[in-house]
Order: C-alpha cells, then sequence, then structure tokens
C-alpha cells in the first residue's frame, strides 16, 4: 500500500507541474511555431495522465502567454461570439507573427535609410548647403544671373543713371 500512495503522490505531483507550466508558460523570445509546440507538448502529457485541456482552455492558455505584441489578435480571439478553432488561432497567431516580423524589416531598412542621410550630411550645416546652393544661383552676392558680381560696399560707387 505505501508504494500505491507513494506512486498517486508523485502522479499528482507531476500533473500539478504539468498544469502550471501549461499556465506560466511564455511566447518571450520563441518563435510562434516554437511557442505552440511547447505548449502541445504540455498538453500531450497532460492527456497522457488522464488529464485532457478543453479546447477554450488551451486557447486561453496560448493567448495568456503571447504578450503585448499580439494584443490585437488576443482581443480579436477573446472577443468572437463564435468560439475560434485551434487551427483558425494558429494561422491567426502566425500571420501575426509575419506582420510583425515585416513591420520590423521595414523599421529597420529606415532606420538604416536615415542613418545614412544623416552620416553623409554630418559635418554639413545648413547654412553651408543653403550658401551653396544660393552661389550657384546668384545668391546674395550677384545681382542675378548673368549680370556679374555686385560689390555691397558703401565707399564703393555704382554707375549712377542720370538721365538729364
Amino acid at each position: 500500500m505505501a508504494l500505491e500512495a507513494m506512486f498517486a503522490s508523485q502522479s499528482r505531483a507531476r500533473l500539478m507541474q504539468l498544469r502550471l507550466q501549461l499556465q506560466t508558460t511564455k511566447k518571450s523570445t520563441l518563435s510562434m511555431v516554437e511557442y505552440l509546440q511547447k505548449i502541445k507538448t504540455f498538453v500531450n502529457n497532460l492527456a497522457a495522465t488522464a488529464q485532457p485541456v478543453s479546447d477554450d482552455d488551451l486557447i486561453l492558455y496560448v493567448c495568456g502567454g503571447l504578450g503585448p505584441k499580439y494584443d490585437a489578435s488576443v482581443v480579436f480571439v477573446t472577443a468572437r461570439v463564435d468560439p475560434i478553432s485551434l487551427a483558425d488561432l494558429q494561422g491567426l497567431l502566425l500571420s501575426h507573427e509575419y506582420r510583425l516580423e515585416q513591420a520590423t524589416v521595414v523599421e529597420q531598412g529606415l532606420g538604416q535609410a536615415n542613418l545614412m542621410v544623416k552620416n553623409s550630411n554630418k559635418n554639413d550645416t545648413f547654412f553651408k548647403r543653403n550658401q551653396a546652393s544660393n552661389q550657384s544661383y546668384g545668391g546674395k552676392y550677384s545681382c542675378g544671373r548673368g549680370r556679374g558680381p555686385r560689390n555691397n560696399n558703401p565707399n564703393h560707387s555704382q554707375p549712377s543713371s542720370n538721365v538729364s
């Protein structure tokens, strides 16, 4: 009888451990496929101990471990009138993960483009760039296109047009 009691105690402890692991598993840095596989392993182990997990509970455990990047999907799943199937949940989460990855790639690409522009203009000031563009079109040191330089020195006399 002591052997039977010890085995029952260990079985109960294992069952509690599996349920706790299922309830507290987080996606964290795992890919969605890895996260769902990890959850599936706990569910299969619980089923092997004659403690199957209902689909509704499984959906809640999966959603509970996702984190804030998946809030939109969690709200979509939990606010539905009709329950979502496990296959549809998997498809939704894989699609969401793909969109997050694409957004990250775009953000990284924009960040690199901004960095390249910033570095190429690092030693230029607005004044230097502005002055160079003004000089190419006459700027403040000319009288306009093709009229030659203008001297702003007050001691320099400019020809006057005296029409009598």
